[in-house]
This record gives structure tokens, C-alpha cells and sequence, in this order.
């Protein structure tokens, strides 16, 4: 089986709905952790920082997340909807109180 087949297979597999999912909560979850961490004090390295907000806040992210709230608006799934404002509001957070 060639390289180019096994990989249309395995992208058939996926499925968007659950990664889209997955990676908002993930991410939610790493942007509160690092905004609590922050509020306790707790010693972040600083490049580890930088790369932490270079990664969760470029444009791709961003459009991803509100095409994700578009979408799930439509479809009425206001679970996934929860964890995709809540993730709205952690990058909102990370613009509004930036590192000290």
C-alpha cells in the first residue's frame, strides 16, 4: 500500500467534529492553567512563555475558534459551545492582563 493511500484512509477516519473538540479543550485548559499559574506567582520560564502565547494566539487559532462557535451555534451543540466561548474568553484574558 503506497503512502499516499494509507493517508487518504487514515483521513477518512478523522473526525472533525471531535478533534475541533479536542483541540479547544485542550487548549482552554492549558491558557487557564498558565493564567493561574501566573496569578499564584509560580515561576514560568520565559521563552516556555513566550511560545505558549506565540502558539495559542495566532490568526489560524483565532479563526478557528470562531468558525468553530459559528458552526456549533448552527448545529445546537451548546456543549462544545461552552468549551469554545470558554477558550474565546482565555485568549481574551491572555490580551487584556498581559504577562508582567
Amino acid at each position: 500500500m503506497s503512502v499516499k493511500r494509507e493517508l487518504r484512509s487514515d483521513s477518512a477516519r478523522l473526525n472533525e467534529f471531535e478533534d475541533k473538540l479536542t483541540y479547544v479543550r485542550l487548549t482552554r485548559f492549558l491558557l487557564a492553567l498558565r493564567r493561574q499559574a501566573r496569578a499564584r506567582e509560580v515561576d514560568i520560564d520565559e521563552e516556555l512563555d513566550a511560545r505558549i502565547v506565540g502558539i495559542t494566539m495566532d490568526r489560524y487559532a483565532l479563526n478557528l475558534v470562531n468558525l468553530c462557535i459559528d458552526d456549533w451555534v448552527g448545529k445546537k451543540k451548546w456543549a462544545a459551545l461552552e468549551h469554545a466561548t470558554g477558550l474565546l474568553v482565555e485568549m481574551l484574558h491572555l490580551l487584556w492582563y498581559p504577562s508582567p
